[in-house]
């Protein structure tokens, strides 16, 4: 039969009052204070008030917070492919000054006589040429030259022409967001995108008319400049390509001139478009025609269906942002509301 341990000794009662009162004590920073002492303390914030306090210090303080985007960091663009579209047009161009009838323009001394547009034929000892009508017309190697890079640069730009309308079709890029396409085209990026083509297409165009009025020149042909359809067409978009885009991207221009005079100005791209399309009787009207239809159409349809009227604006301030709250008053029978939380640029303008 096991053993029963014996029953500890009771402590007196005395010495338990005395150990209770020295556990009274606490050590406080090396020395001891009573629970009496800090009672008499201020009373402390509650854990949820000091939560409060720390991530509004952090909010008012911290940096924008960088996002990891793998497409923000890539050298690559969705909209490079694009220039793969320029350089096959690009080739398409030559080869249709290489290849003969009916798949080019390439024709011999004698066919170029027998046409009645230069009884010479090919100049300079050429074997071929190419003079399909008055306007292209280049029968010795520096006007070949001349015709083949005037050519060539507005065959690259086919492809941004056609981007410069879609980049600004808002409507139907906003459905095509909405859309898997998101996952390889940033629909983001098309303010971006009709910049740079815009910048592109403004030396382009410089460029493609300054080598048609040289080569007319060298010619003694100067006056198709004014007396050909290519000719005035040429000179009205080259000319409102000048108010287009340059008071978009010089700076001085941009300092000097209004954003609404500048943005009137950008409407001259209707002109522009108009001339393209009877500069040439060739595919410009399909590569111009139909992108340009579309911009038509969702401006149209952004002016006079997305547009609406908003009754009762009010602004209210805040310390770091401006609330604007548009809707129907209180005492209406419909009280829905919108709010949109408008921050301050960094810079302190308001």
């Amino acid at each position: 039969m096991a053993e029963v341990p014996p029953e500890a000794p009771r402590r007196p009662v005395a010495a338990m009052q005395r150990t209770l009162s020295s556990r009274r004590m606490l050590v406080l920073g090396g020395g001891q204070r009573s629970l009496s002492s800090l009672s008499n303390r201020p009373p402390q914030k509650s854990f949820r008030s000091m939560q409060r306090s720390y991530y509004a210090s952090r909010v008012s303080t911290r940096k924008p917070m960088e996002v990891n985007d793998e497409r923000k960091h890539s050298s690559l663009h969705w909209w490079h492919a694009i220039f793969l579209f320029s350089a096959a047009s690009l080739v398409a161009c030559l080869l249709q000054i290489l290849l003969p009838p009916p798949y080019g323009m390439r024709m011999t001394s004698e066919e170029v006589a027998m046409g009645g547009i230069w009884p010479q034929g090919c100049e300079d000892g050429m074997e071929w040429c190419v003079c399909p009508r008055e306007t292209i017309c280049a029968t010795d190697k520096v006007s070949l030259v001349l015709l083949a890079l005037a050519r060539s640069s507005v065959f690259f730009d086919y492809p941004l022409y056609m981007m410069m309308f879609l980049s600004k079709a808002h409507n139907i890029n906003n459905i095509f967001r909405r859309t898997v396409l998101r996952e390889w085209i940033d629909f983001a990026d098309m303010h971006k995108i009709h910049s740079i083509f815009g910048v592109v297409i403004g030396i382009e165009t410089m460029f493609h008319s300054f080598l048609h009025i040289i080569r007319w020149g060298i010619n003694s042909d100067i006056d198709l400049l004014w007396n050909t359809s290519t000719g005035v067409t040429g000179s009205i978009a080259a000319g409102s390509t000048l108010f287009i885009v340059w008071p978009m991207v010089v700076p001085q221009l941009k300092e000097r001139l209004r954003f609404e005079v500048r943005k009137g100005l950008h409407y001259l791209s209707w002109v522009w478009a108009l001339a393209l399309m009877w500069h040439a009787p060739s595919r410009i009207y399909f590569l111009i025609g139909i992108p340009a239809l579309i911009y038509c159409v969702d401006f149209f349809f952004g002016f006079f269906i997305r547009n609406h009227h908003i009754e009762d604006v009010g602004f209210a301030i805040h310390s770091s942002a401006s609330r604007q709250m548009a809707g129907s008053p209180r005492n209406r029978a419909h009280r829905g509301r919108s709010r949109v939380r408008l921050r301050p640029r960094s810079s302190g303008r308001t």
